[in-house]
Order: structure tokens, then C-alpha cells, then sequence
């Protein structure tokens, strides 16, 4: 079996985050069907590590 890419762009790096703190982030279902539950995520973002960790959390969101 060969390896799947999918490439999305995300704009605004709070779709990303927990959605009871970042009013358009992504509901658990909309992750879902974007990179199903069993997916590695490449993120490659130009900021501060410090403001990108604030935004995504301490870890997984599952």
C-alpha cells in the first residue's frame, strides 16, 4: 500500500484549537473528517513557538 498525502491550508491557526476557548475553531467531528482519527498532522507555521503552543495546547486533543 502507498503512502496518502492531503494537503490543507488552514489560515487562521484557532481552527485548530480547543473550541470552547477559540470561538472558530473546528468542532472534534470537523478534525475528524478533515484528517480522520488516526493521522499524523505536519503543521508548518511561521510565528512564535510560544504563541503557536498557546493556541494548539499541551498535547493531542483526543
Amino acid at each position: 500500500m502507498g503512502a496518502a498525502l492531503r494537503y490543507v491550508h488552514i489560515h487562521d491557526l484557532t481552527a485548530l484549537g480547543d473550541p470552547h476557548i477559540w470561538p472558530h475553531a473546528l468542532s472534534d467531528d470537523d478534525l475528524t473528517a478533515l484528517f480522520t482519527s488516526i493521522t499524523f498532522i505536519l503543521l508548518v507555521a511561521t510565528g512564535y513557538p510560544a504563541d503557536i503552543h498557546a493556541i494548539l495546547g499541551p498535547g493531542p486533543r483526543r
